[in-house]
């Protein structure tokens, strides 16, 4: 038998997502996230550090993932390398 809590959880689950994606290190992206849990249809950013670019567009900075139902995740195919500009 589930606690109330569990219980609970599984809800909030049925609603939003637990955790974003991490888009391997290499890439060097940061989220801009909070910790909390993220409303399904709801992006995520992912922003380039230190003042990097993405790399096939320098007008880019930021790169999104989006919470879809069932903890699932619209991200980039391919997430794209931030690279320093000139």
């Amino acid at each position: 038998m589930r606690s109330s809590s569990q219980c609970a959880q599984l809800l909030i689950l049925d609603t939003h997502c637990a955790k974003p994606p991490t888009p391997n290190a290499t890439y060097g992206l940061e989220p801009t996230w909070d910790g909390q849990l993220i409303a399904f249809d709801t992006s995520i950013d992912f922003t380039c550090v230190r003042g990097m670019k993405v790399a096939h567009d320098f007008n880019l900075t930021v790169q999104k993932a989006t919470c879809r139902d069932g903890n699932k995740w619209d991200e980039p195919q391919p997430w794209r390398n931030c690279v320093e500009s000139a």
